[in-house]
């Protein structure tokens, strides 16, 4: 399941392809034989790889580099600390009183504060947990942290994560993937002993968003197996947060409900390579019910457009019409107390659906309390997702998508925190949607575009600046 990686996937080595044969392999000797073991079950989807991971003894160390070529190219495109990190580095003594800071590796008091300063009080507000609770909750979470280190080291691999986005450099990456690998080593121990319990579950919780944060999306597969196995052989979704109902109970199978929709969002949304949508010859909306035909009316004059045309097929509309009762729900209350949106996503829409579906997800979390989430580095992926509609080649060459080609690339492009996506990424993928074009002279033709698809006033005002900045440079 949670293998050691050496590299991004965009540059995928044998041993990427070798674990998943294994998890295939083991998989189909599970079924040949006609048995299952729940306590078995669990070791056949774990991959023990070979001694050249990241986690060896310079890995320990935050001044060398990761052992393998792909990860030292990744590295050296940081740029190095100049100075500490104390700009970032909130009271970095705070919570470690009870811990020996000694051994535990590089910017652990720092990303430990950072969590309980931070990112706790989000994460409280997320469970749903007032100010009596949420103390108690991260009384009992230091408890854990004082006793399982492959929780302290999750923990603060998944801070470190979303600092990263606030001051890359070669020593916050680096200690990423130090406290990854400890994790992920304790994680094996775990399941070598045969120890199902709460502390494995919640080390699994953290290394699923910290490998995606990461870049490792080969796995989300294999990782959903492993995290259904893990569950069964707990015994059952109800025990899961049973050992410590003040530390974990309901909130950790909420963290499982959350890391497993993540992965089912990104596995139903992956881009393929080739074009995959198909004009209808005949327009559909002629063939369909009245009731089908006024949902379709109700949609933005763009996304109307784009079923008509035949772009758009009909397994999309619920989620449509899912974000529309999430938009009427929420109408005239501030971003910051809104719940963000998801839907369940089939799977067999096409390249430009999954685009829509993840430029709405983009939308929902910047006009949300998601936006202003602390760790939205890793969950909003502005980068991870402008990179990928740049590679949908049907978005570019369909001369009926050209609207939405720019609407998705503000979306997409422009999150609410500005810092979680480099500007030159944002000013290319702008200036691609209107490439040539004659209209894109001011900010004003582009805004009236945006409002053809759904528009978010209080998005308005980032989205002109970014859009203003990519103009000058045409």
């Amino acid at each position: 399941m949670f293998v050691h990686y050496d590299g991004p996937s965009s540059k995928r080595s044998t041993k990427t392809r070798r674990a998943v044969n294994a998890f295939k392999a083991a998989r189909g000797a599970s079924r040949s034989h006609g048995k299952h073991d729940p306590a078995r079950g669990t070791f056949q989807w774990m991959h023990i790889p070979e001694d050249e991971s990241t986690g060896g003894k310079d890995a320990s160390s935050p001044t060398k580099a990761p052992h393998s070529a792909q990860s030292q190219s990744q590295a050296l495109v940081r740029p190095a600390a100049a100075a500490p990190l104390t700009k970032y580095l909130l009271g970095s003594d705070k919570f470690y009183p009870i811990l020996e800071k000694r051994g535990k590796g590089p910017l652990t008091a720092a990303a430990l504060s950072h969590y309980f300063d931070i990112l706790l009080p989000h994460d409280a507000n997320a469970l749903g947990l007032g100010d009596a609770r949420k103390t108690t909750y991260g009384a009992g979470l230091l408890n854990w942290l004082a006793n399982n280190d492959g929780v302290l080291h999750g923990l603060a691999a998944f801070a470190l994560c979303s600092m990263d986005n606030v001051g890359k450099t070669d020593e916050i990456y680096r200690a990423i993937l130090h406290h990854r690998q400890k994790t992920l080593e304790d994680v094996h121990r775990r399941l070598e002993r045969n120890q199902v319990d709460d502390v494995l579950i919640q080390e699994i919780c953290l290394l699923i968003p910290i490998d995606d944060y990461l870049g490792y999306v080969e796995y989300g597969p294999v990782q959903q197996k492993g995290m259904s196995d893990v569950i069964r052989a707990r015994g059952g979704f109800d025990k899961v947060g049973s050992s410590d109902v003040v530390a974990y109970g309901e909130n950790l199978q909420r963290s499982i409900l959350t890391v497993m929709s993540m992965i089912e969002f990104h596995i139903r949304t992956r881009i393929t390579s080739e074009p995959s949508h198909v004009r209808h010859s005949i327009p559909l909306t002629r063939s369909l019910s009245l009731e089908t035909q006024q949902q379709i009316s109700a949609l933005p004059p763009g996304l109307q457009d784009l079923f008509q045309a035949g772009i758009l097929s009909l397994p999309v509309l619920p989620i449509l019409n899912s974000f529309q009762a999430w938009l009427a729900q929420f109408k005239g209350i501030k971003d910051q107390e809104r719940d963000s949106w998801r839907s369940p996503v089939p799977p067999d829409l096409n390249n430009i659906e999954n685009c829509l579906v993840v430029t709405l997800v983009c939308l929902a979390d910047d006009t949300s309390s998601m936006g202003l989430h602390p760790a939205a580095a890793i969950f909003r992926k502005a980068k991870q997702r402008t990179e990928a509609l740049t590679g949908v080649p049907e978005l570019w060459s369909d001369p009926a998508l050209v609207d939405c080609a720019i609407w998705m690339s503000t979306v997409t492009s422009i999150p609410r925190n500005s810092e979680i996506i480099e500007p030159n990424i944002q000013k290319e993928i702008l200036k691609r949607s209107i490439g040539g074009r004659v209209f894109a002279l001011e900010w004003g033709e582009i805004q009236r575009k945006l409002r053809r698809f759904y528009y978010a006033d209080s998005r308005a005002g980032d989205w002109e600046r970014a859009w203003n900045i990519a103009l000058d440079e045409l």
